[in-house]
């Protein structure tokens, strides 16, 4: 039984034989095979080269289309920074707030109101503290520090302790407000304690 093999250059079924030349197969009468069979080789030989490039140009355009319009300026895109504490408490003159302190309470809180950029951070302080003794240790703390992350809505909210010896005081409360370039804006307020 005779055994056939696809030959690669013509691509037709030819017998096995020992002293079969390989090119014998060949009509030279027939040239389009010769030009068929060198343009399969050559485009079997880009294939590799050809997907890797477009490869690499289609990765290159994505890159550059996320650069050039993500990484644009953002501070000229970002409204102004600003910053505004307030209180629901009665305004006693500019900036200054009155708080009655409720009787027999042994400490109470005032709630301050925030309205700044969204998501920019708050930071929070004041040299007014109280003091606390724990475990036989006397622990001194502002009355408001840490710092809040405004909402999407452009507020938030910190809370300031207030405790019976800040009586007859007036509190101040110091913010600053800071945005993802780095910029800082401050406001204060300060709250009379009756």
């Amino acid at each position: 039984m005779k055994s056939f093999r696809q030959c690669r250059i013509c691509e037709k079924y030819h017998p096995v034989d020992d002293d079969t030349d390989v090119y014998d197969c060949c009509d030279y009468e027939d040239k389009d095979w010769m030009v068929n069979w060198a343009k399969r080789l050559q485009k079997k030989m880009k294939e590799p080269y050809v997907s890797n490039f477009v490869k690499w140009v289609k990765v290159t355009a994505i890159l550059l289309l996320i650069f050039s319009s993500g990484c644009e300026d953002l501070s000229q895109n970002s409204p102004k920074l600003f910053l505004q504490l307030s209180t629901s408490l009665e305004l006693i003159q500019e900036g200054v707030y009155s708080f009655a302190y409720p009787t027999n309470s042994p400490h109470s809180y005032i709630r301050i109101n925030i309205v700044s950029n969204p998501l920019n951070r708050v930071f929070f302080n004041s040299p007014d503290s109280f003091t606390i003794s724990h475990m036989g240790r006397e622990i001194i703390t502002p009355v408001v520090n840490y710092s809040v992350y405004v909402r999407d809505d452009s507020t938030s909210r910190q809370f300031v302790y207030i405790y019976p010896p800040h009586v007859g005081k007036t509190l101040s409360v110091y913010a600053i407000a800071e945005d993802r370039d780095g910029n800082q804006i401050s406001d204060s307020l300060f709250v009379q304690i009756d």
